[in-house]
């Protein structure tokens, strides 16, 4: 999408907060999970989704360290995405995560693998491309965790 329909988008969904509501129940109909990636940049996409389960994903890097700080105070579940378990850094990091938000941090992290740069190549889904990949595998576990948590909400 170009930056004018993406701001067009997020005044039609300012205008009409019950949007994503509707889309999400027409959806509901047809499948059994529904996943939306929304710019949290866009105060309409930030305010709008009507979640059972609303993650953040985030990289261990210094960046999202900072980033974090402020903004837990509301408790999003994070995600830790593209994490190296070869970098010392990324590993301190989760680390300090798991203690000071262990109640946001999912148990699951997204490790970096060269699988995802190649099923995007190919247009398909990681899982589908390398199912013996890691991401694969994280993949699976974050959509087990997703149904256990699912039905605890039940």
């Amino acid at each position: 999408m170009s930056t004018d329909e993406y701001l067009q988008l997020d005044a039609l969904l300012l205008a009409d907060p019950e949007l994503w509501k509707q889309r999400q129940a027409e959806l509901a109909e047809a499948f059994d999970w529904i996943l939306f990636d929304l710019p949290q940049r866009l105060p309409g996409h930030a305010a709008n989704p009507h979640c059972e389960i609303a993650i953040t994903v985030i990289n261990a890097d210094a960046a999202c360290h900072v980033l974090l700080q402020p903004q837990l105070s509301h408790g999003p579940l994070l995600l830790v995405n593209r994490y190296d378990a070869a970098s010392q850094l990324q590993r301190d990091l989760v680390l300090i995560w798991q203690y000071r938000y262990a109640r946001y941090l999912l148990p699951v992290s997204l490790h970096s693998d060269e699988a995802v740069g190649e099923a995007l190549a190919r247009r398909e889904p990681a899982g589908r491309y390398a199912p013996g990949s890691l991401i694969a595998q994280d993949i699976l576990s974050l959509a087990s965790w997703c149904l256990l948590r699912g039905r605890r909400l039940e």
